[in-house]
C-alpha cells in the first residue's frame, strides 16, 4: 500500500512540475521541497535534463527548452534555499547532480538565465563542504563559470555568484587552485576586474588569495602581468577610487587588496617588479612608519623587494633601503634581524655594515664599532699579550717546544709551507741582576692572550645560546654563499670585513670551523690576491691569530689556524708563481699605499729569498720605521710586524744570546808603573789618586793621546782630576780598569744597567772602541730589557755603535707583539733625540748584514711554523 501511495505522490509531482506552467517557481518549489524524498529530487532533476535534450534540437522550441531548465533549477533553487535539509538529502548523490549540470554546459551555448541558475544552485549547494570538495574535478562547470565572467552581459548581482562559485572552488585547496590556474582564471579575473564594482572585486581580490595561499609555487601571476590588474589593484589598496569611496563594501575590499599585495610580493619575479613600478615600495615603505601594530609584517615586505634587481635599483633611489637599515641598528629582534640579513646579500654595502654590527649587538665581538672605513677600534694590537703577574715589560724567554698537531688544511702540507711546527721564544734578561721574571704559560682562557677578553669591552661569549649560535651560522651560510662566486668574492676582502672576521674567530669557537673555512675559500681565490695584498689582509692574520710568544690550548688552535691561513694563500704553482708576482709587481709599479702594503705582505709570502731585495722592499720599510705626529701608529705596526717576521726568518743565527758568567778573579791593574810613564787622576774629595801608565792609556784611546802627548792644553801634565761634570767617579773608575786589561775582575763588576749606559757612553766619548767592543759584547747582553733599550738605542744611535743598535733593533723585534707601546716609545723617543735617519738606516744595516750571509743556494725558503 505504502508503495502505490509513493508512486502516486511522484506522479503528482511531475505533472506539478512538468504540466502545470501556472503554479509559480515558489509554489512549486516548496511543495517538492516539503515532501520530495532525494531519489525523488534526482529523478526530477533527470526528467527536466531529459526534457531538455529531447527538444534542445529543434529550433523553433528553443525558448520552451530555456524555460524548461530554467524553472527546473530555479526550483531546485529554491528547494534548496528554503529548506536547508534538502543539501543533506543530497549527499549521495552530489556527483550525480554534478554530472547533470556538467552535462548541460557541455551544450555548444548555454543560455545566461539557464548558466546562471545553475551556478546559483552550486553556490548553494557548496555550503556544505562535500559539494564544495569535489567541484573542481568538473572542470567544465568551472570553464562555463569563466566564459560568463569574462562576459559583459552579466549583471553585478548575477556576476557576484559566479565569482562565488570560483571561491568555493578555490577552497577546495591546491589540486582545486592549480585546475583553476589550467583554465587561465587569474587572467580572466584581472581582466575584467577594473570593470567590476566593489562587491565583485572584493569576491574577485578573495579568489586570488586563496590561489596565492594555495599554490605559491605556480608561476600563477604571468596571467595578470598582461592586463590592467595591477594599476586598479594598487588604487584599492592606497584607497583611490572616489567612486566607491561612499560604498560600505570599499573598507573591506580595501583590506582584502592590501592581504593580496603582500601575498603577492612573497613570489619572486616580474610581478615584483609591476609592483615597483606601480608605486608598491613607496606604499609598503608609508606603512611601516604609520602602522605600529603591523610594523614587522611591512618590513618584511618592504625587505622582499630585494630579491629582484630593478626593485633594488628603486629601493636605492626611495629612502627604502636607508630605512632598513636604520631598523636593523635600533631592532633587537633575531628573527627580524635575520630577514634583514638575508635581504642585504644583495647590496655589498649594506651587508658587510650590518653583518659587522649583528655579529657585534649579538656576539659581542666589537660593540663600539663604528664601521667607518677601516676600523682600528677592532685593531688586535688591543688584545692583551701574554705577560708575567708584574709587568707586561718584565719578561724574558724560556725555551719551549710544542707537539706539531695535524694539519686542517691540505695546503699546510705542500713543500713550501710544511716546517717543524714548534713555539720558542728569544732569550731576553729581566731588568733585575741574575734572575729571569718568566712570562707565565696561560692554561686559563681568562688570563691567555688571545683568549683574554678586552677590560673595556661587554658582551663577549664563549658559549653561544642556540639563538645566537643560528644567527653566526647564518651570517657566515651567507658569506660562504658570496665567497662561492667569483663576481662577490671580492667583497669578502676589505680591511673591515677581515677585521670584524678575524676578531669573530678570536673571541668565537663553535662556528670557527666554518669562518676559518670561508676565509680559505677567499684566500684560495686567485682573482682576489691582488686586493688581500693591497689591504694587508697577511698581517692581519698574523696580529689577530699567530701568538709567537707563549700559547695556551686554545692559542695554540688559533696560531695553528693562523699558519694555515697564511699557507692556503702563499699556497702556488712553482712555475706561475702567481702570488709572489703579483705582490712584487704591486711593489714596483703600485701608489705608495699599494707598494707600502705590499711590502708588508712580502715576508708572509713563501717566496725565494733573492726576491727579498734588500734595495726593493726590506729598504722601503725600513724608511717606514718614523713615526711623525700625523702618522697613523697602525702602519708603524704593521711596518714592524712585517720586519719582525722578516727577522724570524732569515736573521735569527740561532746563536745562544744568553750571556755566559765569565770566571772572576782578583784584580790585575798593575801595581809598578814605570815612573816616567805614571799619571795621576785625583779623587775630588781626598788626597788619594789611582796610578794609570800613560803607554797604555795612549795605545788604547786617541783622546788619551792628544790629552797626555799633544793636542790638548793638559799635554804633558802628569795629574788630572778623575771626575768630569758629565761622568760619575765610578764610571771614570771603571774605565781605568778597563783600560788596563780588567775586564773580568770582580773589583770591577758592573752594577746596573744605568752603570753600563753611563760607562758605553764615558767610553765612546774617550774612544776607547775596545772597550766599548767589550761592552756591547759582554755587558750589554745582561743588561739590555725591554725596560732600558730606549736609553741604549740613544746612546748607540748618538756614537753610531753598529753593534749595540743592532742588540737593541733584534730586541724590539722580539718583543714588540708584546707591548707594542714600547716601540711607539722607542720610535718618538728616536725622533725626538734627531737620530730618525740613523734608526731607519741601522735596520737596514741589520737586514743587510744577516741577508748577505744567508745562504741563497737554497731554493726557497719556507714561511715559518713557529718562532
Amino acid at each position: 500500500m505504502g508503495h502505490h501511495s509513493h508512486k502516486r505522490r511522484s506522479s503528482q509531482l511531475k505533472r506539478l512540475l512538468l504540466h502545470h506552467r501556472s503554479i509559480t517557481s515558489a509554489e512549486k518549489a516548496l511543495a517538492f521541497a516539503q515532501s520530495a524524498e532525494r531519489k525523488e529530487i534526482i529523478e526530477m532533476m533527470g526528467l527536466y535534463v531529459e526534457k531538455y535534450e529531447q527538444i534542445s534540437g529543434k529550433d523553433d522550441q528553443v525558448k520552451e527548452v530555456e524555460a524548461i531548465l530554467g524553472e527546473a533549477v530555479s526550483v531546485l533553487s529554491n528547494c534548496v534555499w528554503l529548506n536547508r535539509h534538502t543539501i543533506q538529502r543530497l549527499f549521495s548523490y552530489k556527483r550525480r547532480i554534478l554530472d547533470i549540470i556538467e552535462r548541460a554546459f557541455r551544450r555548444p551555448s548555454v543560455p545566461k538565465i539557464l548558466a546562471f541558475r545553475f551556478v546559483r544552485l552550486l553556490v548553494l549547494l557548496c555550503q556544505e563542504d562535500q559539494f564544495s570538495s569535489i567541484l573542481f574535478e568538473f572542470r567544465d562547470i568551472i570553464s562555463c563559470a569563466l566564459r560568463w565572467v569574462g562576459s559583459d552581459d552579466l549583471r553585478s548581482d548575477e556576476l557576484s555568484f559566479f565569482l562565488r562559485l570560483l571561491r568555493c572552488a578555490a577552497h577546495c585547496g591546491s589540486r582545486a587552485c592549480r585546475n583553476l590556474l589550467q583554465l587561465n582564471s587569474a587572467n580572466v579575473l584581472a581582466e575584467n576586474y577594473p570593470k567590476q564594482d566593489c562587491e565583485c572585486r572584493l569576491k574577485t581580490v578573495e579568489v586570488l588569495l586563496l590561489v596565492s595561499a594555495a599554490a605559491p609555487d605556480e608561476h600563477w601571476t604571468d596571467q595578470i602581468l598582461t592586463t590592467e590588474f595591477l594599476p586598479k589593484l594598487m588604487a584599492d589598496v592606497k584607497g583611490d577610487c572616489p567612486s566607491c569611496s561612499n560604498c560600505s563594501r570599499f573598507p573591506s575590499l580595501k583590506r582584502a587588496a592590501q592581504r593580496l599585495l603582500l601575498a603577492l610580493l612573497r613570489l619572486d619575479g616580474e610581478i615584483k617588479i609591476q609592483l615597483c613600478k606601480h608605486g608598491a615600495i613607496e606604499y609598503v615603505l608609508q606603512c611601516c612608519k604609520k602602522s605600529e601594530a603591523r610594523k614587522d609584517e611591512f618590513i618584511r615586505a618592504l625587505a622582499s623587494f630585494a630579491s629582484e634587481a630593478y626593485s633594488r635599483q628603486m629601493m636605492r633611489r626611495t629612502s627604502a633601503l636607508l630605512y632598513l637599515a636604520e631598523i636593523f641598528e635600533r631592532s633587537d629582534k633575531l628573527q627580524l634581524n635575520e630577514l634583514l640579513l638575508r635581504a642585504f646579500v644583495c647590496f655589498r654595502a649594506k651587508l658587510f655594515h650590518c653583518l659587522t654590527l649583528f655579529l657585534n649587538s649579538n656576539i659581542g665581538v666589537n660593540p663600539f664599532n663604528d664601521n667607518s672605513s677601516v676600523n682600528r677600534s677592532l685593531s688586535p694590537w688591543k688584545i692583551n699579550w701574554c705577560s708575567s703577574p708584574n709587568s707586561r715589560s718584565e719578561f724574558s724567554a724560556q725555551q719551549m717546544s710544542m707537539e706539531s698537531s695535524d694539519e686542517s688544511s691540505s695546503f699546510s702540507t705542500d713543500s713550501q709551507v710544511t716546517a717543524v711546527r714548534e713555539v720558542e721564544t728569544e732569550s731576553v734578561l729581566a731588568r733585575s741582576e741574575k734572575e729571569l721574571v718568566h712570562v707565565v704559560k696561560c692554561h686559563d682562557m681568562n688570563d691567555c692572550c688571545l683568549c683574554q677578553r678586552l677590560p673595556d669591552y661587554t658582551g663577549f661569549s664563549s658559549v653561544l645560546s642556540n639563538d645566537e649560535f643560528n644567527s653566526v651560522s647564518l651570517c657566515l651560510t651567507l658569506l660562504s654563499s658570496l665567497a662561492n662566486q667569483d663576481s662577490l668574492s671580492h667583497t669578502l676582502c676589505s680591511t673591515n670585513v677581515w677585521h670584524t672576521f678575524l676578531a669573530l674567530a678570536v673571541t668565537m669557537h663553535y662556528p670557527y670551523e666554518k669562518l676559518i673555512c670561508i676565509l680559505k675559500q677567499v684566500l684560495r681565490n686567485r682573482n682576489c690576491v691582488e686586493l688581500l695584498i693591497e689591504n694587508g689582509v697577511c698581517s692581519l692574520i698574523f696580529k689577530y691569530l699567530i701568538n709567537p710568544m707563549h700559547q695556551c690550548d686554545n692559542c695554540f688552535a688559533l696560531t695553528t689556524a693562523g699558519y694555515d691561513l697564511i699557507a692556503t694563500l702563499n699556497h702556488e704553482d712553482e712555475t706561475t708563481r702567481y702570488v709572489t708576482k703579483t705582490a712584487i709587481r704591486m711593489f714596483n709599479y703600485g701608489t705608495d699605499q699599494q707598494r707600502l702594503l705590499a711590502a708588508c705582505s712580502l715576508p708572509f709570502l713563501s717566496m725565494h729569498l733573492s726576491e727579498l731585495h734588500f734595495t726593493g722592499g726590506i729598504a722601503f720599510l725600513c724608511d717606514r720605521l718614523i713615526l711623525s705626529a700625523d702618522d697613523d701608529v697602525e702602519q708603524l705596526q704593521d711596518v714592524f710586524t712585517s720586519l719582525s717576521v722578516l727577522y724570524h726568518r732569515v736573521c735569527r743565527t740561532g746563536d745562544n744570546t744568553d750571556c755566559e758568567e765569565e770566571q772572576q778573579h782578583d784584580c790585575c791593574y798593575p801595581q809598578n808603573i814605570d815612573e816616567k810613564n805614571q799619571v795621576y787622576f785625583c779623587h775630588p774629595h781626598s788626597d788619594s789618586a789611582i796610578v794609570a801608565d800613560r803607554s797604555v792609556l795612549c795605545s788604547n784611546s786617541e783622546f788619551y793621546t792628544a790629552m797626555l802627548e799633544g793636542g790638548f792644553v793638559e799635554a804633558g801634565q802628569s795629574r788630572f782630576s778623575l771626575v768630569t761634570d758629565e761622568f760619575t767617579l765610578r764610571c771614570n773608575e771603571l774605565l781605568l780598569h778597563f783600560l788596563h786589561g780588567c775586564y773580568y775582575c770582580s773589583s770591577v763588576r758592573l752594577r746596573s744597567s744605568e752603570e753600563c749606559i753611563e760607562l758605553i757612553h764615558l767610553a765612546s766619548s774617550r774612544l776607547c772602541f775596545h772597550v766599548v767592543t767589550h761592552l756591547v759584547d759582554k755587558e750589554v747582553g745582561r743588561w739590555l730589557s725591554v725596560t732600558n733599550v730606549i736609553e741604549f738605542l740613544r746612546i748607540a744611535l748618538s756614537h753610531r755603535i753598529a753593534a749595540l743598535t743592532e742588540k737593541c733593533m733584534e730586541l724590539l723585534f722580539k718583543v714588540h707583539f708584546l707591548d707594542f707601546a714600547l716601540i711607539v716609545d722607542t720610535v718618538k723617543s728616536v725622533a725626538i733625540l734627531g737620530c730618525a735617519d740613523e734608526f731607519c738606516l741601522a735596520a737596514k744595516e741589520l737586514f743587510s748584514n744577516k741577508l748577505l750571509s744567508y745562504n741563497f743556494r737554497s731554493t726557497g725558503s719556507n714561511w715559518p711554523r713557529g718562532w
